[in-house]
């Protein structure tokens, strides 16, 4: 192997070591809680001496109770059959016009139309689980009511969950309660801190390693004193000997509302990178240079497998304005052994 590979951080032995700087921009999950619209009016009466309209008094109807419990009842239906990847049972709890306006303000209309939207969400999130929280419901006619709350959606088991208000206007229909409208909203009530958004990135903790004939690479993550950041050390050991060490800081930007990461290795040679996610895998756009002064980027392409395993590769390299030839995935076991001595 050429010594000049040994000094480029794009090199793919060094960018496997460099596993940490794989990271990603949080996506927003697909919105699938149900929100809703505007509220209807209570009626008015007119005032029996002037003929002006006034509020009517509220009225205490027995119902009320009755009718509030169902309507939970259909919101933990809701939730059980999101968390079960039920797409039918839940367009089943919409009124065959219902709607569903998701956060970003796509609108379905119908059931088969809401029925494919779960589809497509569990596809790409086949772990996704919520959890409901009705925090209001308003009884606007014996039946009709107003549901407010908050859901949580977690992508992944061990992943930052990710809030939106919601609101959702129900009906009642040949006697049971379906929505008609339902509507999500971002959530800013409490913005998610730097630990949180690399929550997403915990799998990542512990040690992982790769070996071949002629190299064995070895890394550990670990979160920073003040957990703000995910830290990682690396070696690249050639015939016994450290060819390249070196750390990564993966840490969250909150201008660009990304996570970014940099690497610096005991050669001298830097680089940055942007992290995008896409579902279980993430995409980074590295940039640096050698310590001869080369520059360099790249792709790295970072997938989670499974608990113990990570899939790596490494694409569109270029190195001192030459292009070099693709990285084909290897696998990435967690807890191997580190290099002896």
């Amino acid at each position: 192997m050429r010594p000049s590979q040994f000094s480029m951080i794009g090199s793919a032995l060094i960018g496997l070591a460099c596993l940490a700087v794989a990271g990603a921009d949080k996506e927003p999950a697909p919105q699938t809680a149900k929100p809703g619209p505007n509220a209807a009016t209570k009626p008015q009466a007119k005032s029996a001496t002037t003929g002006t309209a006034k509020p009517a008094p509220p009225a205490d109807r027995p119902g009320d109770a009755g009718a509030e419990k169902a309507v939970r009842a259909s919101a933990a239906e809701f939730a059980a059959a999101y968390n079960r990847h039920d797409a039918a049972a839940l367009a089943a709890g919409f009124t065959p016009q219902g709607e569903l306006i998701a956060e970003d303000g796509t609108q379905l209309n119908g059931r088969e139309a809401i029925e494919k939207h779960f589809v497509a969400a569990f596809e790409d999130q086949p772990q996704a689980k919520i959890e409901l929280t009705v925090e209001s419901i308003r009884m606007i006619t014996p039946d009709v009511a107003l549901e407010d709350g908050v859901v949580d959606v977690v992508p992944e088991p061990g992943e930052m969950p990710q809030r939106s208000q919601y609101v959702a206007l129900h009906v009642k229909q040949e006697g049971k309660w379906l929505v008609a409208r339902a509507r999500d909203y971002k959530d800013e009530s409490s913005p998610a801190t730097a630990h949180e958004h690399l929550m997403q990135l915990e799998w990542l903790i512990g040690e992982w390693g790769h070996e071949t004939e002629e190299a064995f690479v070895h890394s550990s993550y670990k979160w920073s004193d003040d957990g703000n950041f995910l830290m990682q050390e690396f070696h690249v050991r050639f015939a016994g000997r450290v060819a390249v060490a070196g750390t990564t800081r993966i840490g969250w930007d909150p201008l660009q509302k990304r996570l970014r990461s940099w690497t610096f290795d005991s050669q001298g040679g830097f680089s940055e990178a942007v992290w995008t996610r896409e579902g279980n895998q993430w995409l980074l756009k590295n940039e640096g240079q050698s310590h001869l002064g080369q520059p360099y980027s790249s792709t790295t392409i970072l997938r989670k497998v499974g608990p113990a395993t990570l899939s790596w590769e490494s694409r569109d390299r270029v190195e001192g304005g030459v292009t070099v030839a693709d990285q084909p995935p290897i696998l990435v076991q967690r807890d191997a052994p580190p290099p002896a001595e």
